[in-house]
């Protein structure tokens, strides 16, 4: 891969090329790191869309999230999952749909706690309503279960809240990086500082709360994205 990626700049000639960028595999980072060797003019980077979600998929191995997550998909897939729980839910929601997470895509997982959020006062008031408590799905397992979960459990909905105020600012910057509408490359290192600033802000400023989700994006930041290259592009578009 590094001769057959090193014949091509030759081919193109080395004052032409600006940065060569592959995907994040460990075969790629290493060829990228000896073609930035051998070729002291380019700059090897990698998918940084593919870095945003590997953040957004450590923040979510953390306690808080993942078990929030974990609940989540439940709730999700039991209303999913069973035709008449839908179309009650549809009534409730005035037929607003709730995001189902994708396998692709680790953002979606967050988006989906989103949409649960905005329909809450609906999602209480089904499972509340007449119409579930006398429906057979009150009485089975699965419906006792996901309705504990949305009326009772005093963590759930804070918990949903407090995920979405510290992953969603992260989920912009993936938009962002996934527009067609401009070359990102130059603000990557501006828009994961200001996700980084709005997340402290929408905790209050209290590091205890924010500190663990900040470490996380770091550790992916400091050693990948926080390069030479993106600083310069926010010097520049400053």
């Amino acid at each position: 891969m590094f001769k057959y990626l090193d014949e091509v700049v030759e081919e193109i000639e080395e004052e032409n090329v600006v940065q060569v960028i592959t995907d994040n595999a460990p075969n790629y980072v290493n060829v990228g790191m000896r073609l930035m060797e051998k070729r002291r003019r380019l700059w090897w980077n990698f998918c940084s869309a593919h870095y945003i979600d590997l953040m957004l998929e450590d923040v979510g191995k953390l306690n808080v999230h993942a078990n929030t997550l974990l609940q989540a998909r439940q709730v999700v897939k039991f209303i999913y999952g069973h035709t008449w729980v839908l179309s009650l839910m549809r009534t409730f929601t005035k037929n607003h749909e709730l995001i189902r997470p994708a396998i692709t895509r680790f953002a979606t997982a967050f988006l989906t706690l989103q949409s649960l959020y905005k329909q809450k006062q609906a999602l209480i008031a089904m499972f509340f309503s007449e119409k579930w408590c006398s429906s057979t799905w009150a009485k089975k397992v699965e419906g006792v279960k996901t309705r504990s979960v949305v009326l009772f459990d005093p963590n759930f909905w804070p918990h949903v809240a407090f995920c979405i105020k510290t992953i969603i600012p992260l989920v912009s910057v993936l938009r962002e990086i996934d527009s067609k509408e401009r070359l990102v490359m130059g603000y990557i290192y501006k828009l994961t500082d200001s996700a980084k600033e709005k997340i402290a802000f929408n905790c209050g400023g209290m590091e205890k709360k924010y500190g663990s989700v900040w470490r996380k994006i770091d550790a992916r930041w400091t050693p990948q994205l926080h390069r030479p290259l993106h600083v310069a592009g926010y010097y520049l578009n400053s």
